[in-house]
C-alpha cells in the first residue's frame, strides 16, 4: 500500500533563509512556496532566484537522488526543455541534512528558480497553448526514453498502476453520486484496462503536469517544475495525468485532449494501444484525485493546497465519464493521424473486395443512370445569397429545375463537403478557442423523386429509427448494424438512411432483421 499522507516539515522563513545561507552560501530574501508533502522557499539573491526544498522527514534519499538524475540526464539528452537545475552547496554535496525543532531529520536542497506564470494563472488555454503542452511532455519523456534508476521502481499513489488503493479510501467521498462515478472509474480500470497494461511501453515518465507545476509565456509552456513524482511506469500516463489537469475549465474538454495528444505524440508517438485506454486513465487519474483530497482534507484541514483542484476535477471527471469510451478513443487515434477506428481499414478493404455482392440502395440503378452533381459546397455558385441559400424550398426547386433540365434521374450531394447551409444553433459546437459551427456534410446525398425506392444494400438489423426534425438534419432517418468478417474475425459497422418518408419507419423494430434487398421506405419530400 503506497502512503496516502506526507507530513510536511515546520520551519520558519527565517530558518530556511538560515539553512540557505550556512549551507548553501545563499543570502537573499525568503519566501514560502506551497507544495504537498515538501515545504519550499523561494531564495531571492544578488546572483539570482533559487528554490530551497525540504523534504518530510519520511522522503528516502534515494528519491532525492532520482530527480537529480533524471534532471542531468535530461540536460544532456533534451537541452532546450525549461527545467531546474541542481545547485550543490559549497561542500560539494546536493543533498543536506537539517534539524527541526523536535530533532527530526530533513533532507534539504537547492535549484534553480525557474520565472513565468504558472499554468493556473494563464488564461486562455488555448488550442496552441494545449498542443504546446503535449509537445513538451513528450520531449521530456523521448528525453527519459534510456533512463532509469532503481529509486524509480517505487510504491508511489500517484502511479496509476498502482490506483488500486483508493478502493479502500472511497468511504472517504461525500454522497453515493459522487462515490458511485468513481467506483465505476476504478471497476472499468481493473477489469479492463489493469489486465492490459503489462503489455504496453513502461518507462520512467515526470508524472505530474498538474496545472502548479507547469510554466507559461503566451501561447507556449515553457518549463515544468517539481520532479517529486517520477515513476517507472506505463508510457501513456503521461499524457493521461496532463490531461486530468489541463482539460479543467474547458468548454469542450475532449477537443483539448485532442489537441494536447496531438502535441504530444509529435515528439513522442503513440502507439494504437496506448490510446485504446488512454481515456480510461484520465478518468482513473481524476478518481485517485478527488479521493486524496478527501481523504488529505481530515488529516491535515488547513492545507488548501491538498484540495485546490478538488471541486474542477469533480466537474471534469463528471464530463468525461460521460463520454462513450470508444467515441473519446477514437477522437484521440484522430489527433495522431491513425483511423479514427482500428478496423475501419479493414472494412475498406471488405467492401472493396465484395463489391460485386453489395445490392442496390436506390432504384433506378444509379452506375449507368444520367446525373448531375448538387454542389451545395462553400464556393457553390447553386445557392445563391446566405438569405437566397436559407429558403430551402426555393433552392430545392432550382435543383429540381437543373435535373430536369439535363435530362438527370438524380443529383449527386457530395460526402465530406464544406457547406455553409448549418446556420441555426441546432448545430452550434461550443469550442475552448470560440463556438462553431458544424460545417461538412456527412453523408452522400441522393436527390430522387419523393417516393423513390430505399433498399438494404446487405443483410443486417435495425439498430434505431427516428425522425430528426431540426432544418438540415436527417428527418425521418433509419439506422442498420451489419456484421461481415475477414480472415481476422467478425467487423461490425452502421449504415445510415436519411430524408424518407415518415410512413418509412411505421412498423419497424429495434433488432429487426433486414435482408439485402429488403426495400427500407421512401424518399421523403425535401424540405
Amino acid at each position: 500500500m503506497p502512503t496516502i499522507h506526507y507530513p510536511r516539515p515546520h520551519f520558519s522563513s527565517a530558518q530556511a533563509a538560515a539553512f540557505a545561507g550556512e549551507l548553501f552560501g545563499i543570502y537573499g530574501t525568503v519566501s514560502e512556496l506551497p507544495g504537498e508533502r515538501d515545504l519550499n522557499f523561494r531564495l531571492d539573491a544578488e546572483g539570482g532566484s533559487y528554490v530551497l526544498k525540504i523534504a518530510n522527514r519520511e522522503e528516502n534519499r534515494a528519491n532525492l537522488e532520482l530527480q537529480h538524475a533524471a534532471l542531468a540526464h535530461l540536460a544532456q539528452r533534451e537541452p532546450a526543455l525549461g527545467l531546474q537545475r541542481v545547485v550543490p552547496a559549497p561542500s560539494g554535496e546536493t543533498i543536506v541534512t537539517v534539524e527541526d525543532a523536535q530533532g527530526h531529520s530533513h533532507l534539504a536542497r537547492v535549484l534553480t528558480f525557474l520565472p513565468g506564470k504558472l499554468w493556473a494563472q494563464s488564461r486562455p488555454h488555448s488550442e496552441t497553448l494545449l498542443h504546446s503542452l503535449g509537445e513538451v511532455l513528450g520531449s521530456l519523456d523521448r528525453g527519459l526514453a534510456d533512463f532509469d534508476h532503481p529509486a524509480a521502481h517505487r510504491i508511489l499513489k500517484w502511479d496509476l498502476v498502482q490506483a488500486g488503493w483508493i478502493g479502500g479510501y472511497l468511504h472517504y467521498l461525500a454522497g453515493e453520486p459522487r462515490r458511485g462515478l468513481v467506483e465505476r472509474c476504478l471497476n472499468d480500470f481493473e477489469q479492463r484496462v489493469q489486465p492490459a497494461l503489462a503489455g504496453l511501453r513502461h518507462g520512467v515518465i515526470y508524472n505530474d503536469a498538474n496545472d502548479h507545476n507547469l510554466l507559461v509565456a503566451g501561447e507556449a509552456v515553457t518549463g515544468a517544475i517539481d520532479f517529486g513524482d517520477l515513476c517507472h511506469t506505463v508510457v501513456v500516463a503521461e499524457p493521461a495525468v496532463a490531461a486530468a489537469y489541463a482539460a479543467m475549465g474547458l468548454r469542450d474538454p475532449l477537443a483539448g485532449i485532442c489537441q494536447l495528444v496531438a502535441g504530444y505524440h509529435a515528439a513522442f508517438p503513440l502507439r494504437e494501444s496506448e490510446l485504446d485506454v488512454l481515456h480510461a486513465l484520465i478518468c482513473l487519474r481524476l478518481s485517485v484525485s478527488v479521493t486524496n483530497s478527501a481523504f488529505q482534507k481530515t488529516v491535515e484541514p488547513g492545507n488548501e493546497y491538498l484540495t485546490i483542484s478538488e471541486q474542477p476535477a469533480w466537474d471534469l471527471l463528471a464530463k468525461l465519464a460521460a463520454v462513450p469510451s470508444g467515441l473519446a478513443t477514437y477522437a484521440y487515434r484522430a489527433a495522431c493521424g491513425y483511423p479514427a477506428h482500428a478496423n475501419s481499414p479493414r472494412l475498406h478493404a471488405w467492401l472493396v473486395g465484395h463489391a460485386a455482392g453489395l445490392g442496390r440502395v436506390v432504384e433506378p440503378e444509379l452506375m449507368s443512370a444520367p446525373l448531375i452533381p448538387a454542389d451545395w459546397s462553400v464556393s457553390s455558385t447553386e445557392l445563391g445569397t446566405p438569405d437566397e441559400m436559407a429558403d430551402v424550398a426555393a433552392t430545392t426547386a432550382r435543383l429540381w429545375q437543373g435535373m430536369r433540365a439535363a435530362g438527370a434521374v438524380a443529383a449527386i450531394g457530395a460526402y465530406n463537403e464544406a457547406r455553409p447551409v448549418y446556420r441555426s444553433d441546432a448545430f452550434r459546437q461550443p469550442g475552448n478557442d470560440r463556438d462553431g459551427w458544424r460545417t461538412v456534410h456527412l453523408g452522400l446525398d441522393i436527390f430522387l423523386e419523393p417516393g423513390s425506392a430505399v433498399y438494404a444494400p446487405l443483410d443486417g438489423v435495425v439498430h434505431s429509427f427516428a425522425n430528426n426534425d431540426t432544418p438540415y438534419d436527417y428527418g425521418p432517418c433509419i439506422v442498420l448494424e451489419h456484421s461481415v468478417a475477414d480472415d481476422q474475425g467478425a467487423i461490425q459497422f452502421f449504415t445510415l438512411y436519411g430524408h424518407l418518408s415518415n410512413e418509412s419507419l411505421a412498423g419497424l423494430a429495434k433488432g429487426q432483421a433486414i435482408r439485402r434487398g429488403d426495400r427500407l421506405g421512401d424518399i421523403g419530400n425535401f424540405p
